[in-house]
């Protein structure tokens, strides 16, 4: 499953170009070149996760695009045009190999606010700190760089089993709220016992607690987990 357990899912894409493009020149071909990569983002089919990453590079790169062209002088300002076009074959690219950089953002996040109890506060330290690098990287970082920093945030994170459980388990409650409102309880109860079970170093009962969710949970993420989505084009020129 993915990281995003909690991202939300919001694919809406609205922005207005209309007053600063300039017909023919460098923006409007960025520009073009954005709406090539939606459209066939939208044809592939891309899960919410996909989606809603593309979405969050797609918005900054919109506010880039306005500024390619130097108002005073009409002329490309080379080292933005460089910027934007770097920014749109990234989104693509990392679209393309199912690296979703913000819903692993989001996720790390999440376990901080969520599960400061699977950390202790030099770990919490360390973690929060590889979350603001992949920030960056993904704001002005190379593909390579953003690969590099996803990755490193991704593996310091799989050094702690006991976080994809807790995750996990608020995962399958959060779409239950959405599909199976009555099964929800069950998944944040288990949240709570195993917390309690551990600050009373109770590990069979840890156990036990999880021997008889996890099939559940496993059944709830792979049945809702799965769907796909679209950027919604709310742009003129």
């Amino acid at each position: 499953t993915h990281r995003g357990t909690l991202f939300p899912y919001t694919t809406l894409f609205r922005s207005e170009l209309s007053k600063t493009l300039s017909r023919g020149k460098a923006d409007e071909k960025l520009f073009n070149n954005l709406e090539d990569m939606i459209n066939a983002a939208n044809e592939k089919g891309y899960s919410t996760y996909t989606i809603n990453d593309m979405t969050k590079r797609i918005i900054p790169v919109i506010q880039d695009i306005h500024g390619v062209i130097d108002k005073k002088t009409g002329e490309v300002i080379e080292s933005v045009y460089a910027l934007v076009q770097l920014k749109i074959d990234k989104t693509k690219r990392l679209a393309e190999e199912d690296v979703d950089c913000y819903s692993l953002i989001y996720y790390a996040q999440s376990v901080i606010d969520n599960f400061p109890i699977t950390l202790s506060e030099k770990e919490t330290s360390l973690l929060q700190k590889k979350i603001e690098h992949l920030e960056k990287m993904n704001l002005d970082g190379t593909y390579e760089q953003n690969i590099a920093a996803y990755d490193d945030l991704d593996q310091f994170i799989d050094e702690f089993p006991l976080v994809d459980v807790f995750m996990r388990l608020n995962k399958a409650g959060e779409i239950c709220d959405e599909h199976e409102p009555s099964k929800a309880p069950k998944f944040y109860a288990a949240v709570s016992n195993i917390m309690e079970a551990l600050e009373k170093e109770n590990i069979e009962r840890v156990d036990a607690i999880l021997e008889e969710i996890l099939p559940e949970v496993v059944k709830v993420i792979n049945q809702y987990d799965c769907e796909t989505g679209t950027i919604q084009k709310g742009i003129t020129r």
